[in-house]
């Protein structure tokens, strides 16, 4: 995996703080704030809980599914920002 990339771990997310070969250890980092793609489209307020969901960060703390077939995102934090309905990054406090 290269730098910056987002792993889930139980309940947080890390990142990468270097290149990690396959099936290696490397080195995560688990605090402080990180800049993530915004895939939610509402608004995110300063300090809000925030989740990964495998591709970016939104304000929903599952997918939404009314099937019985809700996924769970990945808490990551607090906004450490405001974020607009339309921004396509938000500022995410982890750890």
């Amino acid at each position: 995996m290269s730098k910056n990339h987002v792993v889930e771990l139980t309940g947080r997310v890390g990142i990468a703080g270097t290149d990690i070969a396959p099936r290696a250890e490397g080195a995560l980092h688990v605090g402080g704030v990180c800049e993530f793609d915004k895939t939610g489209t509402n608004e995110i307020a300063f300090g809000q809980p925030v989740y990964f969901d495998k591709t970016g960060i939104t304000d929903a703390a599952n997918n939404g599914e009314t099937s019985g077939s809700k996924v769970a995102h990945t808490p990551a934090g607090f906004a450490a920002k405001a974020a607009a309905a339309g921004d396509a990054k938000v500022l995410v406090k982890i750890g």
